[in-house]
């Protein structure tokens, strides 16, 4: 049912300032689950519309299988796209019962109550065939919007924003058991959301926006655990960034000069360039007293505040003779200014190229 989605060299602007896609380039096979995930103003929403045929791009291309979307002198009407497609709010017609929306786009011979049946049932909501859009709940309306895009049997999904207008509990719930409906259909999905823990928990890609650009393509913990850009490593949770000066180069591991001292991998900078130290607050290991052994990979900090998360004690510390903080995660609550070593396995640091955080 799915088909690959490629996108090649895509440029859009609005205006002379205003830079929505930048030459952005990527391929997702067929029957994949991809996330795009960005801030509110990074592009995903505008490249959502020109993978739909909503907007048209400056230049580049847009593939989906064999059938050019988007090219030189080149642009196909959304209704020939093969895509179905779900809107953050839902956009149901208020005149047409559950069975008329889910039957509005199926081929010709199929628009009858029983030919929906199959995605009612689908998306358990075979109960509701007879109600119009204002007797049904916010998570009752997004089932009839993905039943009726589903019904059309796209060879590509696109999701905007599809949970965001639902409470938390809800919204958890039905991107599970929805996600997994999609696998089991072979549909190649491509979700656009500004929520990490939306894209994280149901992709089997991340793409990920900031600027017009993509940032990094790859698996959700790949992008996590190796994040390319402080931007990335911003967006996708808690990240402790240190800046400093890179010092010299071992093979793949690198020295931030200052009076934190840190080895990790990283790639194409060169000794005395700024860079940036990244690591995640649950890789990096708290101790009373300086442990004995390297003299990188271990700083002194000074407790700020500390407070209850859901992994642990959150601890918010200020590094030994340095404006900058960091957060770290441990087991025990720390009194408030107190001293502490803290501990980074090299392995769970990586050197970046300086760049803005988001």
């Amino acid at each position: 049912m799915g088909e690959t989605l490629r996108v090649e060299g895509l440029q859009k602007r609005f205006g002379r300032s205003v830079v929505v896609a930048e030459d952005v380039s990527f391929e997702i096979p067929g029957g994949t689950y991809c996330a795009l995930l960005g801030p509110s103003g990074s592009g995903k929403t505008s490249l959502f519309n020109m993978i739909a045929g909503l907007l048209r791009p400056d230049s580049g291309r847009i593939w989906l299988g064999d059938q050019l979307f988007d090219g030189p002198g080149r642009h196909l009407a959304v209704e020939r796209r093969r895509i179905g497609l779900v809107f953050q709010d839902y956009a149901l017609w208020p005149h047409m019962r559950v069975w008329q929306q889910v039957t509005f786009g199926m081929r010709p011979g199929r628009r009858r109550p029983k030919d929906a049946g199959r995605w009612l049932e689908l998306l358990r909501i075979e109960h509701l065939a007879q109600r119009y859009p204002h007797e049904l709940s916010g998570g009752q309306k997004q089932r009839v919007a993905i039943a009726r895009a589903l019904a059309t049997e796209p060879s590509l999904l696109l999701l905007d924003e599809p949970f965001s207008n639902l409470d938390a509990p809800l919204r958890e719930t039905l991107r599970d058991e929805l996600s997994g409906l999609y696998r089991s259909l072979g549909v190649t999905v491509v979700h656009v959301t500004h929520d990490r823990q939306e894209a994280m928990g149901t992709a089997d890609r991340v793409l990920i926006f900031a600027g017009g650009r993509l940032r990094q393509d790859g698996t959700p913990e790949h992008v996590y655990r190796a994040p390319a850009d402080p931007v990335v490593a911003s967006l996708l949770g808690a990240a402790n960034l240190i800046t400093g000066r890179l010092e010299g180069a071992r093979g793949a591991e690198m020295l931030v000069s200052g009076s934190v001292r840190l080895a990790g991998t990283g790639k194409g900078l060169c000794a005395g360039m700024p860079a940036v130290a990244f690591f995640r607050p649950e890789t990096a290991r708290l101790h009373p007293g300086r442990p004995s052994g390297s003299l990188i990979n271990v700083f002194s900090a000074r407790v700020r505040r500390s407070g209850w998360h859901d992994q642990g004690w959150r601890h918010r510390l200020r590094l030994a003779d340095s404006p900058q903080e960091v957060v770290v995660v441990g087991r025990e609550r720390l009194v408030d200014d107190a001293s502490v070593w803290v501990e980074v396995p090299v392995d769970a640091c990586r050197i970046l190229p300086p760049e803005e955080t988001a």
